[in-house]
């Protein structure tokens, strides 16, 4: 939210940002100064969530005593941006999960580590942030479930579908069970107990899909793919949500892939002659 309250600030007034701008002489002309420009450059995901962000600072502001309760009211009454955009990413077919833990060279630490990565980032549907946030003391019932540490602070607990039990004791077999990180950049890992950051976990991923062959995988694809293959199984809406750690259930909808299988069948039952 800070990285969307430096876009705010800067629309306010050009060089400002979320630290050193006035927040309490923002009012309703600059708000929707701040709504225009946001639906002119970004997508309506994208500025509705700067426009949250705004709508917090002020509240925020208004706590302080720096605005009183009318030009709060006014500030904040300002309608979100509408419409609607192609969803980023895809979903990934089973084959190309397999292509990416085939890619791992497994004969190597590392490479062990890297297949685990991709088979619980799918099988759990985890965020890059939740899968270098686990620790070892996360890993319960034998290997069989983990204690994940999502947005908000909320936990939850995920269940390893078969062959991620098998990759993750592999890691397992290499790591060892000392304190620390569940992922880390060396094996065994050092007294610095270091952890992975979320910019090797892209890195992994990127130079995984590039081994196997395929183009344009992120690792939230795998989070996407979890999503809709366990739609595609029949799973409801509501508890596919809890597994992804979701607090509403159109959020979860939004990662669903299903439906573009389902035009690319239909345009192909057209037929185009000359």
């Amino acid at each position: 939210m800070t990285q969307a309250l430096d876009v705010v600030a800067s629309i306010i007034l050009p060089g400002a940002t979320v630290a050193n701008l006035d927040w309490g002489r923002v009012g309703y002309a600059e708000v929707t100064r701040v709504r225009s420009a946001l639906a002119a450059k970004y997508s309506p995901a994208m500025g509705n969530k700067c426009l949250a962000a705004l709508r917090g600072a002020l509240k925020a502001t208004f706590r302080l005593g720096l605005i009183d309760a009318d030009s709060l009211a006014r500030a904040v009454d300002v309608p979100s941006i509408r419409g609607a955009r192609v969803p980023k990413g895809r979903s990934l077919q089973m084959n190309e999960i397999a292509g990416l833990i085939a890619a791992c060279d497994r004969s190597r630490a590392l490479g062990v580590r890297n297949a685990a990565l991709i088979a619980i980032g799918f099988g759990c549907g985890l965020r890059r942030a939740e899968l270098v946030g686990l620790d070892i003391s996360d890993v319960l019932d034998n290997g069989h479930s983990l204690r994940v540490t999502g947005k908000g602070n909320k936990q939850r607990v995920v269940y390893l579908p078969e062959g991620t039990t098998t990759h993750l004791a592999a890691w397992l077999a290499h790591r060892g069970h000392r304190e620390g990180p569940l992922f880390c950049p060396s094996t065994p890992p050092d007294r610095s107990s270091r952890r992975l950051t979320e910019q090797t976990v892209y890195d992994v991923v990127h130079a995984l899909a590039r081994k196997a062959g395929l183009d344009d995988v992120s690792p939230h694809d795998l989070r996407r793919s979890f999503v809709s293959a366990l739609l595609d199984q029949g799973v409801s809406l509501s508890t596919v949500s809890a597994m992804a750690g979701h607090s509403d259930v159109s959020t979860t909808a939004r990662y669903d892939r299903r439906g573009e299988h389902v035009k690319r069948q239909a345009a192909n039952l057209l037929t185009v002659t000359s």
